[in-house]
C-alpha cells in the first residue's frame, strides 16, 4: 500500500509533467519515476525539465514503459555531472597580463606554463563564493567532455573533419541594428504609450492582413472593436494583458485592449472556458497582440472561440546569382561553419576564465567560419564583479585592482589576440554580442554594441612594472588593416552570414515567457517549440510585457524598434537557462538555445553548426534572377556539446 509521502511524489511528479506539455503518464511509469526521483535525489521540476529536452530531441510524446528507459538513461546522465566527477585532458591557463608572456592558448595536451591569473584575495568575495561552492563540482572535475546534448540534423548529414577548409563567409549587419548608445531612463509614460500604441496598431494590420479579417465574407467574422457588444461573432484584435496588475497571470484574469485611437484603450475581460472545454489549444502572455474570434453580447466580456496568436515575416529568399556566388564562389562548394557559445566565460568560483580558454581550443581544432558569442563576457552576478574587487596578478602573490574594461582585454581580447598571433592564416570572424548582465555594457534593453567608454584610453602602471590599458576593451588591435575580423552588434541584432539570416538575442526570452505564459490543451512535448514560436509570430526579439517582476529588465520602449525583427530569421539563437535544444520552427526557422559555457563552479555547452549549400544542379537549372528559399532546416546540421 502507497504511503502519503509516495502518493504527494506522485502527485507532484504527474503535475509537473503535465507543465511541460506531458498529458498522459503511464501509471508503471510513474512509480518508476517516483523510486528514479528518490534513488537519484531529483525534484519534479529537474525530472520535468529532463523530460521536456528528452521529449523534444528525441521526438517522442509519451512516457510508458517503453520510452521510460531511454528517458532514465538521460536522466542519469544529467544528474551524474554532481556526482561522478572525474578529472579532464589537459587545459590551459589563462592569459598574462604581460603582452611578452608565454603563448596561452596552446595545444590541449602540452605542459601547463605557470601563467599569472585573476584571482580573489583573502578578503575578495571570490574567494567566500569559492569555499560556499565547495560541495558544486568543479571546472577542472567535469566529466564526458565533448558528448553531444542534443542535435538537430533532418537530413542526416555526415559530420564535418575538424580543421576542414575554411569557407570565404561575408558577415553583413542589418539596418535596424542599434548602432550606438542613446540617454535612457528619460522616457515619459507619453512615449511608452505612444510606443505600445504604435506595435499594437502595427501588428494588428498584420494580423488582419495575413489572416483576411475584415467583411467576414471568407469563414472569418468582421472585425468589431473590443468594446463593441453585438450577438453575432466578432473578431477583436487587441493586446493581452493582466486584470490583476500584479502577480502571475491567470485563466481568469486574462484581458484583451484594444487601440487607443480606435476605443479608447478599452480592456474587456476575456473567457477561455469554452477553448478548455473543446480541447482548442492557446497559449497566452502578457505584451502578446492577438485576433480572437468570438462574442461579446454584453460588451464587457468575450467568449473566445479561436485565437489567432500573431503574424510572422514571410521566408527569406535569394537570386539564384547571390546563391550561386555565396556557395561556389565565395565557399567554392564547402560548408559555412558556425560556432555559438553564451556567458558566462568563468566560473562562479574565480575569475581565470578557463572554460573560454578551452572554448578557444575547440575553435583552434574546429576553424570555423563564424563564431558567435553572446555575453556576459564580465558577468555583474559574480560575487568579485559585485564589489569591484577584480585583481590581476602581475607577478608571484602580487595582486593589482583593475577595471572591468581591463579584465576583458586582458582575457577575452587577449585570447583572441594570441589565437590570431598563433595561426596567421586563420580566417575565423567573431560576432560579439552583450548582455544586460555585462559590467562593460550599459544595463538596457535594447543594448547598444560594445565599445571603448574612453576616446583615449590611459595606461596603468602595475606593480612589478606590467602596463594595463584602462578605458580599452581592446578590440581595435583584433582587426588586422582592411580585414575586419571582430562585428561588434547590438543585443539583440540580426545580421546575415553569406545568404543566411541570424537573429540573436541574448536576453533570456523564452525562460521570461515561460514564467508569465497561460496555455491549454497544447500538444506534448512542444513547450520550447512553442514559445520561440511567440516571438517570431509577434515579430520581436522581446514580446512580453511588461517583464516578469521576479528578473531585472530595464526595458526602453522608445526604442522599441530596436528589438523588433525586421525579417525571419533562418537561424535564431536564443540561449536561455531552459534546456538546450535546436529544433525547427513554423517550418523555415531553426531555433537554437545552446545553453550557457559555465554553470556555476561547472562547465557548461556550446553549439556548432554545418550550413551545406544548396546543390549546384538546382542553381543551374534556373535564371538568375529566380528566387530559392533558402531552406535552411533541410541544409543545416546543429550539435550541441559540453565544453
Amino acid at each position: 500500500m502507497a504511503t502519503k509521502n509516495e502518493n504527494r511524489s506522485k502527485t507532484e511528479i504527474r503535475e509537473a509533467l503535465k507543465k511541460v506539455g506531458l498529458k498522459k503518464v503511464d501509471s508503471k511509469a510513474l512509480n518508476q519515476c517516483v523510486a528514479l526521483s528518490s534513488t537519484l535525489n531529483v525534484q519534479p521540476e529537474q525530472m520535468a525539465e529532463c523530460w521536456e529536452a528528452f521529449s523534444l530531441n528525441k521526438g517522442v510524446s509519451e512516457l510508458t514503459d517503453h520510452t521510460f528507459q531511454a528517458y532514465r538513461l538521460q536522466l542519469i546522465k544529467d544528474s551524474e555531472a554532481s556526482i561522478n566527477p572525474t578529472t579532464t585532458p589537459g587545459a590551459v591557463q589563462s592569459r598574462s597580463t604581460k603582452r611578452q608572456a608565454s603563448n596561452m592558448v596552446t595545444p590541449p595536451n602540452s605542459k601547463r606554463p605557470n601563467n599569472r591569473r585573476t584571482t580573489a584575495s583573502a578578503d575578495n568575495p571570490a574567494a567566500k563564493s569559492a569555499s560556499t561552492s565547495e560541495k558544486m563540482p568543479k571546472y577542472e572535475s567535469r566529466t564526458r567532455v565533448g558528448e553531444v546534448v542534443a542535435s538537430f540534423n533532418p537530413s542526416q548529414f555526415d559530420p564535418i573533419a575538424p580543421g576542414n577548409k575554411q569557407a570565404l563567409c561575408t558577415v553583413t549587419s542589418g539596418d535596424d541594428n542599434l548602432l550606438e548608445p542613446y540617454r535612457h531612463m528619460f522616457t515619459t509614460l507619453e512615449d511608452r504609450a505612444s510606443a505600445l500604441e504604435a506595435k499594437l496598431n502595427d501588428l494588428g494590420e498584420k494580423i488582419i492582413e495575413q489572416h483576411g479579417i475584415g467583411s467576414g465574407d471568407n469563414g472569418i467574422a468582421p472585425l468589431v472593436e473590443v468594446n463593441v457588444p453585438g450577438h453575432d461573432k466578432g473578431c477583436y484584435v487587441g493586446r493581452i494583458c493582466n486584470e490583476a496588475h500584479q502577480g502571475k497571470m491567470n485563466q481568469t484574469s486574462v484581458v484583451i485592449e484594444g487601440s487607443s485611437s480606435s476605443c479608447g484603450g478599452a480592456r474587456i475581460t476575456v473567457d477561455l472556458r469554452t477553448l478548455k472545454s473543446k480541447k482548442i489549444p492557446y497559449s497566452l502572455f502578457p505584451g502578446q497582440i492577438v485576433a480572437i474570434e468570438g462574442m461579446n453580447p454584453t460588451g464587457r466580456s468575450i467568449v473566445a472561440h479561436r485565437i489567432c496568436e500573431g503574424a510572422a515575416h514571410g521566408c527569406n529568399k535569394s537570386t539564384i546569382k547571390d546563391l550561386r556566388h555565396y556557395h561556389y564562389e565565395k565557399q567554392d562548394g564547402s560548408e559555412a561553419k558556425v560556432l555559438t557559445a553564451c556567458g558566462p566565460f568563468s566560473t562562479s568560483d574565480n575569475l581565470e576564465y578557463q572554460p573560454f580558454v578551452d572554448l578557444m581550443h575547440v575553435i583552434m581544432e574546429q576553424s570555423p567560419d563564424v563564431v558567435i558569442l553572446t555575453g556576459p563576457f564580465v558577468d555583474m552576478r559574480h560575487d568579485a564583479i559585485k564589489t569591484g574587487n577584480v585583481q590581476l596578478e602581475v607577478d608571484d602573490n602580487i595582486h593589482q585592482v583593475v577595471p572591468h574594461e581591463a579584465l576583458f582585454a586582458n582575457k577575452i581580447s587577449g585570447l583572441i589576440e594570441e589565437m590570431y598571433a598563433m595561426d596567421k592564416g586563420m580566417s575565423t570572424q567573431f560576432v560579439l554580442v552583450p548582455s544586460l548582465e555585462d559590467a562593460t555594457s550599459r544595463m538596457v534593453y535594447p543594448q547598444a554594441p560594445m565599445q571603448d567608454h574612453s576616446g583615449r584610453p590611459e595606461v596603468l602602471k602595475l606593480q612589478g612594472g606590467d602596463m594595463v590599458e584602462v578605458g580599452t576593451l581592446g578590440l581595435d588591435r583584433l582587426n588586422d588593416g582592411g580585414l575586419k575580423r571582430i562585428h561588434c552588434l547590438s543585443n539583440p541584432c540580426t545580421f546575415r552570414i553569406n545568404e543566411t539570416v541570424f537573429g540573436v538575442s541574448s536576453t533570456d526570452t523564452l525562460f521570461h515567457i515561460s514564467a508569465e505564459e497561460v496555455n491549454s490543451n497544447l500538444e506534448p512535448g512542444s513547450r520550447l517549440r512553442r514559445l520561440a514560436q511567440h516571438m517570431l509570430q509577434q515579430r520581436s526579439y522581446y514580446p512580453l510585457y511588461p517583464p516578469p517582476a521576479s528578473v531585472s529588465m530595464n526595458l526602453d520602449l522608445k526604442k522599441m524598434d530596436g528589438f523588433k525583427m525586421p525579417c525571419r530569421p533562418d537561424i535564431l539563437i536564443v540561449p536561455s537557462r531552459l534546456s538546450p535544444f535546436a529544433t525547427s520552427v513554423l517550418e523555415s526557422t531553426v531555433v537554437l538555445n545552446p545553453g550557457h559555457l559555465t554553470k556555476g563552479s561547472s562547465g557548461g555547452t556550446y553549439a556548432i553548426m554545418d550550413i551545406h549549400p544548396i546543390k549546384r544542379e538546382k542553381l543551374d537549372g534556373a535564371g538568375d534572377d529566380v528566387q530559392l528559399l533558402h531552406n535552411i532546416p533541410d541544409r543545416v546540421n546543429v550539435t550541441i556539446k559540453r565544453i
